[in-house]
């Protein structure tokens, strides 16, 4: 039985490549790199690192090659001449006649990588067992509660009947005789009355609960454990740790928070970020690291949690510590650091990007692209971001995201025919 070890790649990797041929076009019209020179170096960072993750070295080689030559135009106004135009052109199109003979599934046998690595993407969406049960379950019950509410229609037509009877009864004698008569199907109805009130109340009740697990089981459908990413960060901290010659290991725990498919996907490019950036500047070599007192293996441990309707990734390692004299001097260099700033105020400065306290340009660090990337991935995502540093000891690094982005808690408000809705997070008052 054949398998697509590429399927996901190919379609991130065909929209990554056709977003790079329009900005490349675009560049060639204008007369400055302007925005989109970082936006070119973002789309070929996120191209190489997905490559890399799949074990596809020439296309990773070739998006290397890309920003290689995008990188001298980054902070700079002057336009990309033209001879770099026609490389950045044929640099894509040998990308995408790579993609194209991807497209031929690849027996098991012959798999590129049997690891878990291959399937880096979050990838198909697939209903826990368990889950299923609960959510039908949540339906039968729902259904039983809603016959109830059918047999109750019934009641209420014995009382409408009821109810003709005394105004047959009222309009039949003119002595007052009538009323007296009518006094013991009035307290019938009344009973009838109250007690088709008390049985319609519970069955709501016992409804609403049953719909509100329903919705709960649904939402859990449409999330994935964590633990999804985790085998593509492991290989993403072995490849980096490999090139560099250092020996680093990476402990996960919190797998089995769960997040929304649609957000844990985007995020996950953000995160390898930070665990190559972990890597290549935070873990030393084991020469430094035994001359600090330190084991020869460099830690890395992405831990993942839930505080609320947020859920926190933590990217933590015990290296050096971000540098804070290195990353003061990629400021000065970029004109983004007008007065002095003490080491913790310096670090919000590693998410403006562009600053790098690599002193060699590789596949694992360089450039400071990584964390643009970051900072796109949140500012899409609503996300948060928090960073700290102990010198010689490690650093920390946390992203806080919502837990769903396709389900919220709003409320409705209309205006002049429009009706809007508002998340429930945003709205500080009401009237």
């Amino acid at each position: 039985m054949a398998r697509d070890p590429y399927k996901y790649f190919r379609v991130e990797a065909r929209d990554l490549t056709d977003q790079l041929g329009r900005s490349v076009i675009e560049l060639e019209r204008t007369s400055s790199g302007g925005e989109i020179v970082p936006r070119l170096l973002r789309l070929a960072h996120t191209l190489k690192g997905a490559a890399r993750v799949v074990r596809l070295p020439a296309i990773a080689e070739d998006a290397h090659r890309i920003e290689d030559l995008l990188a001298p135009f980054r902070e700079t106004q002057t336009a990309v001449p033209r001879g770099d135009i026609d490389g950045l052109l044929g640099l894509l199109d040998r990308i995408t006649e790579g993609i194209e003979r991807l497209d031929r599934p690849v027996p098991v046998a012959t798999t590129p990588a049997a690891s878990p690595a291959a399937d880096d993407d979050v990838g198909p969406l697939r209903a826990d067992r368990a889950d299923l049960d609960a959510l039908v379950r949540g339906i039968t019950n729902a259904s039983a509660g809603l016959a109830g509410l059918s047999n109750l229609a019934h009641t209420a037509l014995e009382a409408q009947k009821l109810t003709d009877h005394i105004a047959g009864q009222i309009n039949a004698r003119e002595d007052g005789r009538g009323i007296s008569a009518a006094l013991e199907p009035i307290e019938q109805l009344r009973g009838l009355a109250s007690d088709l009130q008390r049985r319609a109340l519970t069955i709501q009740h016992k409804v609403e609960l049953e719909l509100g697990a329903l919705r709960e089981a649904a939402e859990q459908l449409r999330l994935v454990p964590a633990s999804a990413m985790f085998a593509a960060l492991d290989r993403a901290a072995r490849d980096a740790a490999q090139l560099l010659g250092k020996d680093v290991v990476l402990v996960t725990d919190g797998g089995d928070v769960r997040i929304d498919g649609q957000t844990l996907q985007p995020l996950q490019n953000a995160i390898l970020q930070l665990v190559r950036n972990a890597v290549a500047h935070g873990i030393e070599v084991e020469g430094d690291r035994l001359a600090a007192g330190k084991p020869p293996r460099g830690r890395v441990r992405i831990g993942v949690s839930r505080r609320a309707r947020r859920i926190i990734f933590r990217c933590e390692d015990d290296g050096r510590g971000i540098d804070g004299e290195a990353l003061r001097e990629a400021a000065r260099a970029r004109g983004r650091m007008p007065a002095p700033v003490g080491d913790r105020q310096l670090a919000s400065l590693l998410l403006e990007g562009g600053a790098s306290t690599s002193a060699v340009i590789s596949e694992a660090a360089g450039r400071g692209i990584g964390m643009d990337i970051v900072r796109e991935t949140l500012s899409g995502l609503r996300g948060e971001f928090s960073v700290g540093t102990e010198r010689g000891k490690g650093s920390w690094f946390e992203l806080s995201v919502p837990v769903s982005l396709s389900s919220l808690d709003c409320i409705l408000v209309e205006a002049a025919g429009v009706t809007a809705s508002i998340p429930l997070a945003a709205v500080r008052r009401t009237r």
